[in-house]
Protein backbone atom coordinates (compact mmCIF):
# COMPACT_ATOMS: atom_id res chain seq x y z
CA UNK A 1 0.00 0.00 0.00
CA UNK A 2 3.38 2.57 0.88
CA UNK A 3 4.58 1.48 -2.73
CA UNK A 4 1.48 2.75 -4.05
CA UNK A 5 0.04 5.72 -1.80
CA UNK A 6 3.03 7.12 -0.33
CA UNK A 7 5.92 6.09 -2.46
CA UNK A 8 9.10 3.68 -2.78
CA UNK A 9 11.17 6.29 -0.17
CA UNK A 10 8.44 6.37 2.22
CA UNK A 11 7.66 2.43 1.77
CA UNK A 12 11.37 1.82 2.45
CA UNK A 13 11.36 3.62 5.42
CA UNK A 14 8.13 1.90 6.81
CA UNK A 15 9.93 -1.84 5.87
CA UNK A 16 13.28 -0.81 7.50
CA UNK A 17 11.08 -0.32 11.07
CA UNK A 18 9.80 -3.71 10.61
CA UNK A 19 11.72 -5.93 13.19
CA UNK A 20 10.87 -9.50 10.99
CA UNK A 21 9.24 -8.90 7.90
CA UNK A 22 7.01 -11.05 6.56
CA UNK A 23 6.97 -12.62 3.60
CA UNK A 24 3.82 -10.44 2.74
CA UNK A 25 6.36 -7.44 3.49
CA UNK A 26 9.39 -8.86 1.50
CA UNK A 27 7.05 -9.03 -1.46
CA UNK A 28 5.41 -5.78 -1.17
CA UNK A 29 8.69 -4.34 -1.17
CA UNK A 30 10.68 -6.21 -4.37
CA UNK A 31 7.71 -6.16 -6.21
CA UNK A 32 7.24 -2.27 -5.49
CA UNK A 33 10.96 -1.81 -6.72
CA UNK A 34 10.62 -3.81 -9.48
CA UNK A 35 7.32 -2.20 -11.28
CA UNK A 36 8.99 1.26 -10.79
CA UNK A 37 11.55 0.08 -12.94
CA UNK A 38 14.25 0.12 -10.26
CA UNK A 39 15.41 -3.37 -10.92
CA UNK A 40 18.92 -3.34 -9.19
CA UNK A 41 17.23 -1.94 -5.27
CA UNK A 42 14.43 -4.87 -5.65
CA UNK A 43 17.03 -7.93 -6.53
CA UNK A 44 19.09 -6.40 -3.37
CA UNK A 45 16.19 -6.41 -1.15
CA UNK A 46 15.61 -10.08 -2.53
CA UNK A 47 19.22 -10.86 -1.38
CA UNK A 48 18.44 -9.80 2.01
CA UNK A 49 15.58 -11.57 2.08
CA UNK A 50 17.39 -15.23 1.30
CA UNK A 51 20.20 -14.25 4.08
CA UNK A 52 17.20 -13.61 6.46
CA UNK A 53 16.07 -17.22 6.32
CA UNK A 54 13.02 -16.23 4.80
CA UNK A 55 11.81 -18.92 2.57
CA UNK A 56 10.26 -17.29 -1.13
CA UNK A 57 7.08 -18.11 -2.53
CA UNK A 58 5.72 -18.25 -5.88
CA UNK A 59 5.21 -14.00 -5.71
CA UNK A 60 8.71 -13.35 -4.84
CA UNK A 61 10.09 -15.46 -7.33
CA UNK A 62 7.99 -13.39 -9.95
CA UNK A 63 8.87 -9.88 -8.32
CA UNK A 64 13.02 -11.64 -8.74
CA UNK A 65 12.41 -11.98 -12.28
CA UNK A 66 10.38 -8.98 -13.03
CA UNK A 67 13.38 -7.20 -11.32
CA UNK A 68 16.11 -8.93 -13.41
CA UNK A 69 14.20 -8.49 -16.87
CA UNK A 70 13.80 -4.62 -15.43
CA UNK A 71 17.54 -4.44 -14.72
CA UNK A 72 18.39 -5.77 -17.82
CA UNK A 73 16.80 -2.94 -20.12
CA UNK A 74 19.50 -0.63 -18.05
CA UNK A 75 22.22 -0.02 -20.65
CA UNK A 76 24.37 0.56 -18.04
CA UNK A 77 23.98 -2.44 -16.05
CA UNK A 78 25.82 -6.08 -17.47
CA UNK A 79 23.12 -7.59 -19.12
CA UNK A 80 24.51 -10.83 -18.96
CA UNK A 81 24.51 -10.78 -15.48
CA UNK A 82 21.32 -9.22 -14.50
CA UNK A 83 20.28 -12.09 -16.99
CA UNK A 84 21.93 -14.95 -15.25
CA UNK A 85 20.19 -14.39 -12.09
CA UNK A 86 16.93 -14.13 -13.31
CA UNK A 87 18.01 -17.57 -14.62
CA UNK A 88 19.17 -19.18 -11.62
CA UNK A 89 15.69 -17.79 -9.80
CA UNK A 90 13.63 -19.26 -12.61
CA UNK A 91 15.35 -22.61 -12.55
CA UNK A 92 14.78 -23.48 -9.23
CA UNK A 93 11.36 -23.42 -9.35
CA UNK A 94 10.27 -27.01 -9.69
CA UNK A 95 6.42 -26.08 -10.85
CA UNK A 96 6.51 -23.34 -13.31
CA UNK A 97 3.49 -21.69 -14.36
CA UNK A 98 2.86 -19.58 -17.89
CA UNK A 99 3.58 -16.50 -15.57
CA UNK A 100 6.93 -17.44 -14.96
CA UNK A 101 7.59 -18.69 -18.14
CA UNK A 102 6.41 -15.72 -19.45
CA UNK A 103 8.94 -13.24 -17.18
CA UNK A 104 12.30 -14.94 -17.68
CA UNK A 105 11.39 -15.27 -22.06
CA UNK A 106 10.45 -11.19 -22.08
CA UNK A 107 13.74 -11.09 -20.11
CA UNK A 108 16.04 -12.18 -22.30
CA UNK A 109 14.42 -10.68 -25.64
CA UNK A 110 14.38 -7.16 -23.60
CA UNK A 111 18.30 -8.10 -23.11
CA UNK A 112 18.83 -8.76 -26.88
CA UNK A 113 19.01 -12.48 -26.58
CA UNK A 114 16.69 -13.43 -28.58
CA UNK A 115 17.77 -17.03 -29.77
CA UNK A 116 17.92 -17.68 -25.71
CA UNK A 117 14.58 -16.21 -25.59
CA UNK A 118 12.36 -18.59 -27.91
CA UNK A 119 14.72 -21.55 -26.71
CA UNK A 120 13.11 -21.06 -23.42
CA UNK A 121 9.40 -20.71 -25.07
CA UNK A 122 10.11 -23.81 -26.62
CA UNK A 123 10.55 -25.69 -23.84
CA UNK A 124 6.41 -24.85 -21.90
CA UNK A 125 5.62 -28.32 -22.58
CA UNK A 126 2.05 -28.49 -21.37
CA UNK A 127 2.04 -25.25 -19.74
CA UNK A 128 -0.68 -22.46 -22.06
CA UNK A 129 1.09 -19.22 -23.28
CA UNK A 130 -0.85 -16.40 -22.59
CA UNK A 131 -1.33 -13.12 -24.93
CA UNK A 132 1.58 -11.47 -23.18
CA UNK A 133 4.20 -14.97 -23.39
CA UNK A 134 3.25 -14.46 -27.15
CA UNK A 135 4.04 -10.95 -26.87
CA UNK A 136 7.40 -11.78 -25.45
CA UNK A 137 7.97 -14.48 -28.19
CA UNK A 138 7.18 -12.58 -31.27
CA UNK A 139 9.75 -9.60 -29.45
CA UNK A 140 12.14 -12.27 -29.71
CA UNK A 141 11.96 -12.30 -32.98
CA UNK A 142 12.06 -9.25 -33.80
CA UNK A 143 15.02 -8.47 -31.56
CA UNK A 144 17.14 -11.34 -33.15
CA UNK A 145 16.95 -9.80 -36.90
CA UNK A 146 17.99 -6.22 -34.99
CA UNK A 147 21.10 -7.75 -33.53
CA UNK A 148 21.71 -9.92 -36.58
CA UNK A 149 24.36 -9.27 -39.12
CA UNK A 150 24.07 -9.61 -43.32
CA UNK A 151 26.06 -13.13 -42.97
CA UNK A 152 24.55 -14.27 -39.43
CA UNK A 153 22.93 -17.54 -40.09
CA UNK A 154 20.85 -19.65 -37.72
CA UNK A 155 20.09 -23.03 -38.50
CA UNK A 156 21.89 -22.59 -42.24
CA UNK A 157 19.20 -20.02 -43.23
CA UNK A 158 19.13 -16.40 -42.77
CA UNK A 159 18.55 -14.86 -39.30
CA UNK A 160 15.79 -12.61 -41.00
CA UNK A 161 13.85 -16.12 -42.74
CA UNK A 162 14.58 -18.20 -39.57
CA UNK A 163 13.43 -15.31 -37.44
CA UNK A 164 10.32 -15.24 -39.66
CA UNK A 165 9.63 -18.85 -39.37
CA UNK A 166 9.88 -18.81 -36.16
CA UNK A 167 7.30 -15.67 -36.40
CA UNK A 168 5.11 -17.32 -38.30
CA UNK A 169 4.75 -20.62 -36.15
CA UNK A 170 3.86 -18.56 -32.96
CA UNK A 171 1.20 -16.51 -34.75
CA UNK A 172 -0.35 -19.79 -35.76
CA UNK A 173 -0.48 -20.52 -32.10
CA UNK A 174 -1.58 -17.31 -30.64
CA UNK A 175 -5.16 -17.87 -32.86
CA UNK A 176 -8.22 -18.15 -31.24
CA UNK A 177 -6.41 -15.65 -28.16
CA UNK A 178 -7.32 -12.55 -27.78
CA UNK A 179 -4.56 -10.52 -28.09
CA UNK A 180 -4.47 -7.03 -27.07
CA UNK A 181 -2.99 -4.38 -28.59
CA UNK A 182 0.51 -4.40 -27.36
CA UNK A 183 0.29 -7.85 -28.68
CA UNK A 184 -0.85 -6.91 -32.44
CA UNK A 185 1.75 -4.45 -32.36
CA UNK A 186 4.25 -6.12 -31.88
CA UNK A 187 3.02 -9.00 -34.28
CA UNK A 188 2.58 -6.09 -36.39
CA UNK A 189 6.34 -4.93 -35.97
CA UNK A 190 7.94 -8.60 -36.04
CA UNK A 191 6.84 -9.03 -39.91
CA UNK A 192 7.80 -5.85 -40.68
CA UNK A 193 11.18 -6.26 -39.76
CA UNK A 194 11.31 -9.37 -41.17
CA UNK A 195 10.65 -7.66 -43.91
CA UNK A 196 7.35 -9.39 -45.07
CA UNK A 197 5.12 -6.84 -45.80
CA UNK A 198 2.28 -8.54 -47.01
CA UNK A 199 1.71 -10.09 -43.91
CA UNK A 200 2.53 -6.51 -42.15
CA UNK A 201 -0.48 -5.21 -43.92
CA UNK A 202 -2.48 -8.36 -43.30
CA UNK A 203 -2.28 -8.01 -39.57
CA UNK A 204 -2.84 -4.10 -40.08
CA UNK A 205 -6.20 -4.71 -41.68
CA UNK A 206 -6.96 -7.45 -39.15
CA UNK A 207 -6.62 -4.67 -36.31
CA UNK A 208 -9.32 -3.50 -34.25
CA UNK A 209 -7.79 -0.31 -34.00
CA UNK A 210 -4.97 1.01 -35.35
CA UNK A 211 -2.89 3.45 -33.35
CA UNK A 212 0.12 5.98 -33.38
CA UNK A 213 2.45 2.71 -33.23
CA UNK A 214 0.37 0.38 -35.78
CA UNK A 215 0.26 3.37 -38.69
CA UNK A 216 4.28 4.18 -38.13
CA UNK A 217 5.40 1.05 -38.15
CA UNK A 218 3.33 -0.37 -41.23
CA UNK A 219 5.38 2.61 -43.01
CA UNK A 220 6.54 1.42 -46.62
CA UNK A 221 9.19 3.60 -45.95
CA UNK A 222 11.36 0.73 -44.63
CA UNK A 223 11.64 -1.00 -47.49
CA UNK A 224 11.63 1.92 -50.04
CA UNK A 225 7.81 2.50 -51.06
CA UNK A 226 7.78 6.26 -51.11
CA UNK A 227 4.54 7.35 -51.85
CA UNK A 228 2.85 4.44 -50.08
CA UNK A 229 4.05 5.30 -46.94
CA UNK A 230 2.85 9.32 -47.57
CA UNK A 231 -0.37 7.55 -48.27
CA UNK A 232 -0.41 5.99 -45.22
CA UNK A 233 1.06 8.72 -43.39
CA UNK A 234 -2.75 10.62 -44.57
CA UNK A 235 -4.60 7.90 -43.89
CA UNK A 236 -3.88 8.00 -40.04
CA UNK A 237 -4.81 11.76 -40.03
CA UNK A 238 -7.81 10.95 -42.11
CA UNK A 239 -8.85 8.53 -39.12
CA UNK A 240 -7.65 10.99 -36.28
CA UNK A 241 -4.49 9.72 -35.43
CA UNK A 242 -2.14 12.45 -34.49
CA UNK A 243 1.32 11.91 -36.09
CA UNK A 244 4.28 11.76 -33.48
CA UNK A 245 7.92 12.70 -33.91
CA UNK A 246 8.63 9.07 -35.12
CA UNK A 247 6.08 8.96 -37.40
CA UNK A 248 7.02 12.46 -39.03
CA UNK A 249 11.02 10.74 -39.33
CA UNK A 250 9.37 7.95 -41.39
CA UNK A 251 7.44 10.73 -43.06
CA UNK A 252 10.93 12.77 -43.72
CA UNK A 253 12.68 9.28 -44.83
CA UNK A 254 9.85 8.37 -47.49
CA UNK A 255 10.51 11.79 -49.09
CA UNK A 256 14.12 11.42 -48.97
CA UNK A 257 13.66 7.91 -50.92
CA UNK A 258 11.29 10.32 -53.59
CA UNK A 259 14.03 12.72 -53.69
CA UNK A 260 16.79 10.17 -54.49
CA UNK A 261 13.98 8.09 -57.60
CA UNK A 262 13.07 12.16 -58.96
CA UNK A 263 15.00 13.65 -62.34
CA UNK A 264 16.23 16.77 -60.86
CA UNK A 265 15.94 20.20 -62.59
CA UNK A 266 18.31 23.16 -62.56
CA UNK A 267 17.91 26.20 -60.40
CA UNK A 268 20.12 28.73 -59.54
CA UNK A 269 23.06 26.51 -61.26
CA UNK A 270 22.21 23.56 -58.25
CA UNK A 271 20.24 20.85 -58.84
CA UNK A 272 16.78 20.45 -57.19
CA UNK A 273 14.05 17.69 -56.87
CA UNK A 274 10.82 19.85 -56.68
CA UNK A 275 8.41 17.62 -56.07
CA UNK A 276 9.78 15.92 -53.44
CA UNK A 277 11.09 19.25 -51.63
CA UNK A 278 7.20 20.24 -51.71
CA UNK A 279 5.88 17.72 -50.14
CA UNK A 280 8.90 18.03 -47.60
CA UNK A 281 8.16 21.17 -47.11
CA UNK A 282 4.39 20.70 -46.25
CA UNK A 283 5.15 17.77 -44.06
CA UNK A 284 8.18 20.17 -41.97
CA UNK A 285 5.12 22.72 -41.59
CA UNK A 286 3.31 19.99 -40.43
CA UNK A 287 5.46 18.76 -37.69
CA UNK A 288 5.27 21.97 -35.74
CA UNK A 289 7.17 23.18 -32.88
CA UNK A 290 6.75 20.29 -30.51
CA UNK A 291 9.11 18.00 -32.76
CA UNK A 292 11.32 21.01 -33.44
CA UNK A 293 13.92 19.96 -30.61
CA UNK A 294 13.83 15.62 -31.10
CA UNK A 295 17.09 14.93 -32.96
CA UNK A 296 15.68 12.36 -35.24
CA UNK A 297 13.52 14.78 -36.56
CA UNK A 298 16.23 16.73 -36.98
CA UNK A 299 18.19 13.99 -38.79
CA UNK A 300 15.53 13.05 -41.22
CA UNK A 301 14.45 17.10 -42.03
CA UNK A 302 18.08 17.59 -42.90
CA UNK A 303 18.44 14.52 -45.15
CA UNK A 304 15.76 15.56 -46.58
CA UNK A 305 16.24 18.93 -47.92
CA UNK A 306 19.68 17.92 -48.46
CA UNK A 307 18.73 14.76 -51.05
CA UNK A 308 16.42 17.34 -52.46
CA UNK A 309 19.11 19.76 -53.19
CA UNK A 310 17.87 22.62 -51.04
CA UNK A 311 20.54 23.49 -48.88
CA UNK A 312 19.97 26.58 -47.94
CA UNK A 313 16.78 25.08 -46.27
CA UNK A 314 18.80 22.78 -44.64
CA UNK A 315 21.09 25.11 -43.66
CA UNK A 316 18.05 26.71 -42.18
CA UNK A 317 16.56 24.06 -40.11
CA UNK A 318 20.27 22.86 -38.68
CA UNK A 319 20.37 26.56 -37.00
CA UNK A 320 16.74 26.52 -35.84
CA UNK A 321 17.75 23.13 -34.38
CA UNK A 322 21.12 24.48 -32.58
CA UNK A 323 18.90 27.72 -31.67
CA UNK A 324 16.90 25.92 -29.05
CA UNK A 325 19.80 25.83 -26.40
CA UNK A 326 21.68 22.51 -26.76
CA UNK A 327 25.06 24.03 -27.73
CA UNK A 328 26.76 23.63 -31.06
CA UNK A 329 29.00 20.84 -30.02
CA UNK A 330 26.31 19.25 -28.30
CA UNK A 331 23.92 19.53 -31.36
CA UNK A 332 26.38 18.45 -34.39
CA UNK A 333 27.87 15.86 -32.20
CA UNK A 334 24.75 13.23 -32.14
CA UNK A 335 23.79 14.55 -35.41
CA UNK A 336 26.58 12.94 -36.88
CA UNK A 337 26.99 10.31 -34.66
CA UNK A 338 23.39 9.19 -34.70
CA UNK A 339 23.84 7.28 -38.24
CA UNK A 340 23.59 4.06 -36.53
CA UNK A 341 20.99 4.76 -34.16
CA UNK A 342 18.46 6.01 -36.90
CA UNK A 343 18.33 2.04 -37.50
CA UNK A 344 16.15 1.68 -34.64
CA UNK A 345 13.79 4.28 -35.87
CA UNK A 346 13.83 3.62 -40.02
CA UNK A 347 15.46 0.13 -39.93
CA UNK A 348 17.65 1.32 -42.47
CA UNK A 349 21.16 3.08 -42.05
CA UNK A 350 21.18 6.92 -42.54
CA UNK A 351 22.83 9.44 -45.10
CA UNK A 352 22.80 12.02 -42.10
CA UNK A 353 26.62 12.03 -41.22
CA UNK A 354 26.95 12.98 -44.52
CA UNK A 355 23.99 15.29 -45.02
CA UNK A 356 25.75 17.45 -41.96
CA UNK A 357 28.88 17.42 -43.47
CA UNK A 358 27.43 18.78 -46.99
CA UNK A 359 24.92 21.63 -44.99
CA UNK A 360 28.06 22.11 -42.46
CA UNK A 361 30.32 22.90 -45.87
CA UNK A 362 27.96 24.98 -47.62
CA UNK A 363 27.42 27.36 -44.48
CA UNK A 364 30.72 27.72 -44.65
CA UNK A 365 31.05 28.39 -48.14
CA UNK A 366 28.09 30.56 -47.89
CA UNK A 367 30.20 32.83 -44.88
CA UNK A 368 33.26 33.12 -46.82
CA UNK A 369 31.30 34.39 -50.05
CA UNK A 370 30.07 37.34 -48.19
CA UNK A 371 33.28 38.40 -46.46
CA UNK A 372 34.64 38.27 -49.88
Amino acid sequence: MYSQVWGLEEARHVFERIARPSIVSWNCIILGHALSGEGELAFEFYSRMQHEDCEPDRVTLLAALMACSCWAENEEVDLCGSLEDARRVFEAVRHKDAVLWTAIILGYAQGGEGEVALGLYSRMQGILPDRVTFLAALKACSCIVDEANNNMLIDCQPAKLWSLKRGREIHAQARGIKLDQAATNTLLDMYVRCGSMDEARQAFEAMEFCDVFSWTCLGYAHTGEGNLALELFQGMQDEGCEPDAVTFVAAFKACSILAEKEEGELVDGTVVKLQALERGRALHSQSGRKNKTNIFVANALLDLYAKCGSMVEAWKSLRAWLRTGRGVRASTEPLCENATRQRRVCNEPSDTSRSLEGVLYSGREGRERRRR
